[in-house]
C-alpha cells in the first residue's frame, strides 16, 4: 500500500478530511492515517443503467444518533451501535447509511428498507478510496464503455497498491448488474 499522502497525489484532487466527534470510536491506526491525511470526496457518482452515488459528510455521526433522531419510534438493533455514519449511499430509487465499523474500519452499508439491512461495501476506508479511483481512471481510459468490462476485471487484479478482492464486495456486482441489464456505458463523476 502507498501512503495517504501518495494516494492523494494518485487521486489528482482535493479530498476532504473525515473526524470523530468526542467520544471516538476505536478504529484501526491505518483507518484513522487514512481519513486524517488523505480522506473522502465531498461526493462520488456512478451512472450506469441507475445512478449510484455516495455523498460524505464532513464529520461522522454514531448511528445510534442518526437512529434516534430518524428512526425513534423503533429500538437500535444493539449490534449497529459500533457504527459510524460517513456518508449516504442514494440509489435511482433506494437509499443508504454509508458507516464504518468499530473495531474492525469495515464500511458497510445500512438500508433498514431490505432483509438483509446491513452489507459490506469495502473492507476499509482506503479499499473503497482504491476501488473509487480505478473505477474512475478506468471509465476515463475506456470511455466508460462496459463493453470493455472484462478490461475492468483485469485493471483490479493487476492494479498496485489494490487490496485484493476489494472490488468483490459492492462494485463488481453492481457493474455485473449494469452490464447484464443491457446498459452499455459507465460514467463517474466526482468532486
Amino acid at each position: 500500500m502507498s501512503s495517504p499522502f501518495e494516494f492523494v497525489r494518485e487521486w489528482g484532487m482535493p479530498l476532504q478530511p473525515l473526524g470523530f466527534h468526542d467520544p471516538r470510536p476505536l478504529l484501526p491506526a491505518a483507518t484513522i492515517s487514512f481519513l486524517h491525511y488523505a480522506g473522502v470526496p465531498k461526493w462520488f457518482e456512478l451512472t450506469t443503467s441507475q445512478t449510484t452515488r455516495f455523498d460524505f459528510l464532513s464529520t461522522a455521526i454514531n448511528l445510534t444518533e442518526v437512529w434516534n433522531k430518524e428512526m425513534s419510534e423503533y429500538s437500535l438493533p444493539v449490534a449497529w451501535a459500533g457504527l459510524w455514519r460517513i456518508g449516504d449511499i442514494t440509489y435511482t430509487q433506494a437509499n443508504a447509511w454509508l458507516c464504518i465499523e468499530e473495531v474492525t474500519g469495515r464500511v458497510v452499508a445500512v438500508d433498514v428498507e431490505i432483509n438483509n439491512p446491513v452489507y459490506p461495501v469495502n473492507g476499509s476506508v482506503e479499499g473503497m478510496m482504491r476501488c473509487m479511483k480505478l473505477l474512475r481512471d478506468w471509465a476515463q481510459s475506456a470511455g466508460g464503455s462496459l463493453a470493455r468490462a472484462g478490461s475492468l476485471e483485469e485493471a483490479f487484479s493487476q492494479a498496485p497498491n489494490f487490496p485484493a478482492g476489494e472490488e468483490a464486495h459492492f462494485w463488481q456486482p453492481l457493474i455485473v448488474d449494469a452490464t447484464e441489464s443491457g446498459c452499455d456505458t459507465l460514467v463517474v463523476e466526482c468532486e
